[in-house]
């Protein structure tokens, strides 16, 4: 017999290379779920599968119980223990009473819901099994943001749409004999919850109504829109007061279910009898100024919407000619500064005194810009500026 041949160098490394690349433990892989293709490694002191964070592998499966399974390795190989679980085990569909040995591929299901895939595998095979995986989830993650950048465009041009909408339905007051108007309207997200209305009821009497609805935003111009709706029902009303029991009425009935709450005012200007009637639910003050100075108007009454068959406070006050009436909802005054300071009532009333009213809004606008700086609107902001002219 020929004498045996020693190996050579380059069969003894081959040899070695090959003795690492044989499996040498076990993993499971997760295949359910959000987070199907997740690796496991088991290590030596094994894993403990279940809800709890306790585990070492938390699963928040209701199906499972907290602490549900243990994987573990020994002289034998590897097994999956049952932890006295509710839903029980299964290894290859067989229930598990106590222990059960894994081989390669085995399927494993816990509870009702929870499946894996227990596997032998070396150590390129594991860095294989977990790159795919990353790989996976960063397509998930690029897949889903592509859909909700999809969806964001979608919104913002239905956004867009709606703000014209809204736009038109809030028309400018027309020409009015004796009475001279101008607004601002600024919705917070393109779309608000800010609504006004200017129309003559007779030769001498004007109605304003303005309403600002809870929230901003799509919820609240919704509400705006159906508020404005309402209003073309209820505007015919004896007196301010009556129109404001009148939506108080709806929006406590037929529309309960909505929740739409909302505070308003509505007034008639009076220019025969030389008169304001004003009721307000839970809004801002209105301000006279003229030549005596500035008025603040009584304000009171409840949001319209909050409880049915309330009523709402009415009161008259005396318009000059060439008086001015100052109508806004708190989205204006209550701008803030960078330090949080409130733009306020004093200094919305400064920028309109002595301000013919074609400049009026203008000079509103650009004071409440230059104090709040930096910082964004918190709310709608919309300001009717009414001049009895005769």
């Amino acid at each position: 017999m020929p004498p045996t041949k020693p190996p050579s160098a380059s069969e003894t490394v081959m040899s070695q290379r090959e003795l690492d690349a044989q499996p040498t433990r076990g993993v499971l892989t997760l295949t359910t779920g959000a987070e199907t293709g997740r690796v496991i490694s088991i290590e030596d002191r094994g894993v403990t599968l279940g809800r709890s964070e306790e585990c070492s592998v938390c699963l928040p499966d209701l199906s499972l119980s907290r602490v549900h399974a243990r994987v573990r390795r020994t002289e034998g190989g590897y097994f999956l223990e049952d932890l006295k679980s509710r839903n029980g085990c299964f290894v290859n569909e067989a229930r598990v009473d106590f222990a059960a040995a894994l081989e390669n591929g085995d399927r494993v299901r816990l509870g009702d819901t929870v499946t894996l895939r227990f596997f032998l595998v070396d150590d390129r095979e594991e860095a294989a099994m977990r790159a795919a995986f990353e790989a996976s989830r960063r397509d998930a993650l690029a897949t889903r943001l592509k859909q909700l950048t999809e969806r964001d465009e979608t919104l913002r041009d239905e956004l867009v749409a709606a703000g014209e909408f809204q736009r038109r339905a809030l028309v400018r007051p027309p020409a009015m004999n004796g009475v001279a108007i101008d607004v601002l309207y600024r919705p917070l997200d393109g779309v608000g919850g800010d609504l006004f209305h200017v129309s003559p009821l007779s030769e001498s009497v004007t109605r304003v109504f303005l309403a600002d609805a809870t929230g901003h935003g799509i919820r609240a111009s919704l509400s705006m829109m159906l508020i404005l709706s309402e209003y073309e029902s209820a505007r015919e009303a004896t007196g301010p007061a009556a129109v404001l029991a009148s939506l108080n009425d709806r929006f406590t009935s037929v529309h309960a279910h909505l929740g739409v709450r909302f505070t308003g005012v509505c007034v008639d200007l009076d220019r025969a009898r030389g008169s304001l009637r004003v009721a307000t639910a839970a809004h801002p003050s209105l301000w006279l100024l003229g030549a005596a100075g500035r008025a603040e108007l009584p304000s009171g009454g409840p949001f319209v919407g909050l409880l049915p068959g309330m009523s709402f406070p009415e009161v008259e006050h005396p318009l000059a000619p060439r008086d001015r009436l100052v109508a806004y909802t708190d989205g204006l005054t209550e701008a803030f500064d960078p330090s949080g300071e409130a733009f306020g009532e004093s200094r919305l009333l400064d920028a309109l005194t002595g301000v013919e009213l074609g400049l009026a809004v203008r000079a509103v606008e650009k004071a409440v810009d230059i104090f709040r700086g930096a910082r964004a609107l918190d709310d709608d902001a919309t300001l009717l500026v009414i001049d009895r002219t005769g």
